[in-house]
């Protein structure tokens, strides 16, 4: 059986006749692959290779920044030259190839591309995130609207969510937003190079040379690069100077710049630094580059104490998040049971899915008071897996069709045929029947097609 494998945090495929009314509404099928970009950190701090020239870094994280602002012909072009050269996470730039190619609706080019990855890289750090990957774009070729968004059945909202309709539309200005590779003149590419040169060979020469350019009059390009360069260094002041940068200067691309830097090269002194930024600002947007910087680092107390304690309700929605991308189950689930706000319980039960809390998530599908939260919770279980006998206990004993309704796409999330054709034999309501026929009908496998095809002798 050939079953496409759905994104577990950020995939919820429904055929358009059987979408779950929502608070938010639903998101446009583009946003599914939009949330890929969340999920990739674990493999991108795993993938990095040594030797790699200056030139494929910055290819890379232009590419990565093409992305984040949705201009996807760059990055195919980007992450093509990169996989060509192979000389920097060519697996990882084989992997955001595929996702630019979906995003920008070539689906079949994008298959192609994940299967290459799969075949030549079977032990690869993306391997997982390919097939997942997969899944998304075999579904958007197949035209399967996105029903019940991950998220924005009952209230996540803005500051988390990347799609416009879940009401995050200001990603553009967030730390994402930061500037693709500065296009520089020939001679500024040359004085970048010479000083990337000198601080690999004598960084202490060299850190001079780039306080010199940040405190000068150089052009915002040519600071920013040099910021970069300082990053990669992996020297002892870096931390210092990011930290003094992104505490004072006048030049917002180069404090949220080094904002980013802290929380990935900064070492202790940088996490130091981002939490005492983060209490004496009163900017929302820098705070939440703070959180996100925070959850690479994997600063989970600090996280934590945000997510209980900050009065900014976005804010603490944000903290959560990272929470859960951070596998913080466990203290998800304590927050949870305590917590009355629905929006911020949405919040926490997104949360605990990425997190993988599947108990916690089982438990709100199953009891939970609030409707729209409830069948948010079923989704999700389709997602996290293993729970079909859950879900068809859950089918049921329901006589409320939207429950019904969202069992019905958690089972096609995860590719339980045998369960769904167990249903159509069952189901007396036509209308739901119909729904599952058209289910099948999506998912790839063959014991789905042979089922089709008896059922269609049958009524011949």
């Amino acid at each position: 059986m050939r079953i496409p494998t759905m994104t577990i945090a950020f995939a919820i495929f429904l055929w358009t006749a059987m979408a779950v009314p929502t608070a938010a509404g639903s998101e446009p099928a583009r946003a599914a692959f939009s949330r890929t970009l969340e999920s990739a950190p674990e493999a991108e701090r795993y993938s990095a290779q040594e030797g790699a020239s200056q030139e494929s870094r910055e290819l890379y994280e232009q590419g990565r920044r093409q992305l984040e602002q949705e201009n996807f012909s760059q990055a195919v072009e980007v992450f093509s030259q990169l996989v060509q050269r192979g000389d920097y996470r060519p697996d990882g730039a084989m992997y955001w190839w595929a996702y630019a190619l979906g995003r920008g609706g070539l689906s079949q080019e994008s298959l192609k591309v994940l299967r290459e990855l799969i075949e030549k890289y079977p032990d690869s750090q993306w391997i997982n995130d390919a097939r997942r990957l997969r899944g998304e774009v075999r579904g958007d070729s197949r035209g399967v609207g996105v029903g019940v968004g991950v998220g924005t059945s009952a209230g996540y909202v803005e500051g988390v969510s990347v799609g416009e309709s879940a009401g995050y539309s200001e990603r553009a200005s967030g730390i994402y937003s930061l500037a693709g590779r500065d296009e520089l003149s020939e001679k500024d590419e040359l004085r970048m190079a010479v000083l990337d040169s000198l601080m690999r060979n004598d960084p202490e020469r060299g850190l001079p040379q780039v306080e010199k350019i940040l405190s000068g009059d150089a052009s915002a390009s040519v600071k920013r690069r040099a910021l970069f360069v300082l990053a990669q260094s992996g020297h002892e002041q870096a931390g210092r100077i990011l930290a003094e940068t992104a505490r004072n200067s006048e030049d917002d691309s180069l404090r949220h710049r080094a904002v980013e830097y802290l929380g990935i090269y900064g070492g202790e002194e940088g996490f130091q630094a981002l939490e005492e930024i983060y209490a004496a600002s009163s900017d929302v947007r820098t705070k939440r580059e703070i959180l996100h910087s925070l959850m690479l680092s994997g600063r989970r107390d600090f996280l934590l104490g945000v997510a209980r304690q900050e009065e900014d309700s976005k804010l603490r929605r944000a903290a959560i998040h990272q929470l859960g991308v951070l596998g913080a189950g466990e203290e998800l689930a304590a927050m949870f049971k305590q917590e009355q706000d629905p929006q911020m319980r949405s919040s926490l039960l997104e949360a605990l899915f990425i997190a993988g809390r599947s108990e916690t998530v089982a438990e709100a599908a199953l009891n939970d008071s609030d409707p729209s939260l409830r069948r948010n919770a079923i989704t999700k279980l389709g997602a996290l897996g293993g729970e079909t006998d859950l879900l068809l206990q859950i089918y049921r004993q329901e006589e409320s069709p939207e429950v019904r309704r969202a069992v019905l796409q958690a089972l096609f999330i995860s590719a339980s045929d045998e369960a769904l054709i167990e249903l159509v034999k069952s189901e007396q309501d036509p209308g739901l029947r119909r729904s599952i026929i058209r289910l099948l009908g999506l998912m790839d496998s063959e014991k789905a097609a042979d089922f089709l095809l008896q059922l269609l002798e049958e009524q011949q």
